[in-house]
C-alpha cells in the first residue's frame, strides 16, 4: 500500500477517489467524489491515476476505450499514471 505510506508522511496531502471506483478507501485524507477523468486525483501533487484490474485492461484495450481514457489523461494538465492491478 504505498499510496498509505504517501498519506501518511504528508499533513497537506489529498486524495480524491472516484465515487464509482471500489473498493472506498476509508481514511481522513480521502474524498469521495465523482470525477470526469481518472479514479484518483493527489490534489497537492497535480496527480491522476487510472487503475485497472487485468482484466479490466484487457476488455477495455479490446473495446477501444482504454485508447480515450489514455488520451484524456494525456490532454490534461496533470501528471498522470496507468495502475493495472493483477494477483501473481
Amino acid at each position: 500500500m504505498k499510496i498509505d505510506i504517501i498519506i501518511k508522511n504528508s499533513k497537506k496531502m489529498c486524495i480524491i477517489q472516484d465515487s464509482r471506483e471500489k473498493p472506498k478507501w476509508v481514511h481522513d485524507k480521502v474524498t469521495i467524489e465523482k470525477l470526469d477523468i481518472a479514479d484518483y486525483y493527489i490534489e497537492s501533487k497535480n496527480v491522476l491515476i487510472e487503475r485497472k484490474t487485468a482484466l479490466d485492461f484487457i476488455q477495455s484495450y479490446l473495446n477501444k476505450k482504454l485508447y480515450n481514457q489514455l488520451l484524456t489523461l494525456q490532454k490534461s494538465n496533470s501528471d498522470s499514471y496507468l495502475v493495472i492491478e493483477c494477483d501473481m
